[in-house]
């Protein structure tokens, strides 16, 4: 089974979950758990961690498009995480 599909969590004693649907929209999962429907990762609660990672091909140069959308990604990612501001913040921006 995918990993994505098993959420472990611990406060106190540790818990595995089996997800029965999978979303890969942050709004729609919050909206979800709002309304009851779904789980979501709450404050105070920990679970694994999962790096997020950019794989390419190893291209000697690398291309220029590919250097500026990769640290894009590491500028955007490392600014407040946007799932974890509530419905009225926005997030910070330069």
């Amino acid at each position: 089974m995918p990993d994505a599909l098993l959420w472990s969590f611990s406060k106190g004693a540790a818990r595995t979950l089996k997800s029965r649907l999978t979303l890969n929209n942050g709004e729609a999962m919050r909206d979800m758990a709002i309304e009851g429907l779904g789980l979501a990762i709450l404050p105070g609660v920990t679970t694994r961690k999962m790096p997020i990672v950019a794989l390419w091909l190893p291209i000697a140069p690398m291309p220029g498009r590919l250097r500026v959308f990769v640290d894009h990604l590491v500028a955007e990612l490392d600014r407040a995480r946007p799932w974890q501001l509530s419905p009225n913040d926005s997030p910070a921006r330069p």
